[in-house]
């Protein structure tokens, strides 16, 4: 029998003829499925507990830096095109409007009540930490006046990570109106 003319025979050439065209492209696809597992690896490779440990330290000079109302040192928290989600009212957009809101904020405390940030967690991906913590006002003895919580994207610029989103808000229920 001559297979050359065999239909069965024929199908089989073509089925060879498109495996062997198509493996150049499979094993390119491996080859770029290799590689991003790789990228996924290193992603797992960050340091969480270093990162919360960065993240803490920025909250503790924020803390101190508000604590003490000093605006411009906080305004370093943040990038010049930040924007602040602050409770109760709309949007600080840039650098200058956080300032504002800052400023208000520490003249409208006559208090001596001092706050802390607590971070209790982070994520990290890329140039991105996301973190989200507690924030608690105490009064000068001590006692706890005020707790609230919070959350904060950080961007790295030029080494250096700044917050470039926020939002908090307070854990006393807004008062009823009138």
């Amino acid at each position: 029998m001559y297979l050359g003319k065999n239909p069965n025979y024929m199908n089989y050439r073509k089925f060879l003829w498109l495996l062997v065209a198509t493996l150049p492209l499979f094993l390119s696809s491996c080859e770029s499925k290799e590689a991003e597992a790789h990228e996924h690896e290193h992603e797992h490779a960050i340091n969480v507990d270093s990162l919360k440990a960065l993240v803490q330290s920025l909250n503790t000079d924020y803390a101190k830096n508000e604590n003490e109302g000093n605006v411009d040192a906080i305004a370093g928290y943040y990038a010049n095109d930040a924007e602040s989600l602050a409770d109760g009212e709309p949007t600080r957009v840039g650098i200058e409007a956080i300032k504002a809101g800052l400023r208000k904020d520490i003249e409208s405390d006559t208090s001596d009540n001092t706050l802390t940030f607590t971070t209790d967690d982070v994520w990290a991906a890329g140039k991105y930490i996301t973190e989200t913590g507690t924030v608690t006002v105490k009064d000068k003895d001590g006692k706890v006046v005020h707790s609230g919580k919070y959350m904060t994207l950080y961007e790295l610029h030029d080494g250096k990570y700044l917050a470039i989103r926020d939002i908090w808000n307070s854990d006393t229920p807004p008062s009823p109106t009138k």
